[in-house]
């Protein structure tokens, strides 16, 4: 990355200073050549609306150090949780059930519904192959076979099981745009992300 940035300059400085909705904008505003962003946004790039790039942006498989199609991105998809101490254990599970589940005619309404809307991801394999869902893939100019690709050799973050992992993740983040502002040195931030690591599980 810092020789991306520095050396290759194919990285924009900028970028340290913008979160991820900015970062978006800022593409889809025309500039950048290329940005990593969540599905539900590629829909929101080929839309004249709220781009000027509309129409010219393309899906791509996720870049790796080797070209390998068995293995994809991290795959992502919407989060539901029960709070430990809520006083409506029940009704937040009927909550979360027609949230994430099935509706009465056994369809998986809300994550189509949401999908369809909103483009969240949605973890069953079964949505693929809805009508619905392939009209509207290819209304937002997918690539379904590159999308095909990309969902079914999705991985899970594994990390994030970890209890310490955000405040870890809080501090690395840290390290990385430390390193890229050139106030350390690659190999100085990876022990130091090593060794908060380290002392995070011992003391968790």
């Amino acid at each position: 990355m810092l020789e991306a940035m520095h050396t290759w300059q194919i990285l924009d400085p900028k970028g340290l200073e913008l979160d991820e909705t900015q970062a978006r904008d800022v593409f889809l505003s025309g500039q950048g050549v290329f940005t990593s962003n969540v599905g539900n946004v590629f829909p929101r790039a080929n839309n004249p609306q709220l781009s000027k790039r509309a129409g010219d942006v393309a899906m791509m498989r996720f870049p790796s150090l080797k070209d390998d199609i068995s293995k994809g991105p991290m795959g992502w998809t919407r989060l539901y949780a029960i709070s430990a101490d809520t006083k409506v254990r029940d009704a937040a599970w009927k909550l979360i059930y027609y949230m994430g589940g099935k509706d009465a005619s056994g369809n998986y309404y809300t994550a189509k519904d949401w999908y369809l809307k909103y483009g969240v991801g949605y973890a069953f394999k079964s949505l693929d192959n809805d009508a619905d869902i392939i009209d509207a893939q290819r209304k937002a100019g997918y690539d379904r076979e590159v999308l095909k690709q990309q969902v079914g050799t999705a991985r899970a973050r594994e990390n994030i099981s970890a209890p310490w992992y955000n405040e870890w993740d809080r501090f690395m983040q840290q390290q990385i745009q430390n390193t890229l502002l050139r106030r350390i040195k690659p190999q100085d931030a990876l022990m130091a992300s090593a060794n908060k690591a380290r002392g995070l599980k011992k003391a968790g």
